[in-house]
């Protein structure tokens, strides 16, 4: 699941670079709903990587 999310944030981000370079302006209302949501993302990625820190501790003894 790890690598997983990594591979999806590595798409994404870009893309969201992309996008905000080029087509972004043109739709202003929509851009601020997918930021939103790129970043409660981000939290909840970060939130995340700590479980799987403590999770993978614990398995590797």
């Amino acid at each position: 699941m790890h690598l997983t999310a990594g591979i999806v944030w590595g798409v994404l981000f870009p893309a969201r670079l992309l996008w905000r370079l080029g087509w972004g302006s043109v739709f202003v209302p929509f851009d601020a709903m997918l930021a939103g949501s790129v970043a409660y993302g981000l939290y909840g990625r970060v939130l995340l990587e700590i479980q799987l820190g403590y999770l993978w501790r614990r398995g590797n003894g």
